[in-house]
């Protein structure tokens, strides 16, 4: 059997990664993006920092707050996410015809005939991984599976960063 023809691009937090790739001084400290409105606000997307302290998307930000006191609190940057999206777009666009999901840091590329532009789709990935990294700043996870839910499991197994490759029978 060939190769995977399939690459999911998961990138974790997507509204947190795109505030820190944007403004670098929130690395290491742990931030939430919060709805804006509503009597009971809630965490839209932690930043890695804060996960690991426990704070979770549909958390309330009262809870967030007392659980973590030095959580930076920040409010969801619709035009600075579509530059990201759009920037991510023009990326992924260069290696496939064929994307889906292209909002929110979830893409998923379908790489049948692809081998003769650009070598085995393992490269690809690392490729594409790199390429995130150095134009928009964004980490993301990469796998490689033969089909869509395979190549999703990889994303997960090495979330929030890496790469996974996995191979039919594996």
């Amino acid at each position: 059997m060939g190769e995977a023809p399939i690459i999911h691009v998961n990138i974790v937090d997507y509204p947190a990664a795109v505030a820190q790739a944007h403004d670098p001084s929130l690395a290491g400290r742990p931030f939430v993006i919060a709805a804006d409105r509503g009597p009971r606000r809630i965490v839209l997307s932690p930043s890695q920092v804060a996960r690991t302290e426990g704070i979770t998307c549909g958390m309330s930000l009262r809870a967030a707050e007392d659980r973590l006191p030095s959580l930076t609190v920040l409010s969801a940057d619709d035009r600075l996410i579509s530059r990201a999206d759009s920037e991510l777009t023009r990326i992924i666009d260069s290696y496939s015809p064929t994307i889906q999901g292209e909002r929110g840091g979830h893409l998923y590329l379908d790489m049948s005939g692809t081998g003769r532009l650009f070598g085995s789709v393992v490269d690809s990935a690392l490729r594409l991984r790199r390429e995130i990294r150095d134009r928009i700043g964004l980490d993301a996870a990469v796998a490689v599976g033969a089909n869509k839910l395979v190549a999703k499991i990889g994303t997960r197994t090495v979330r929030p960063y890496g790469l996974a490759e996995i191979r039919s029978g594996d």
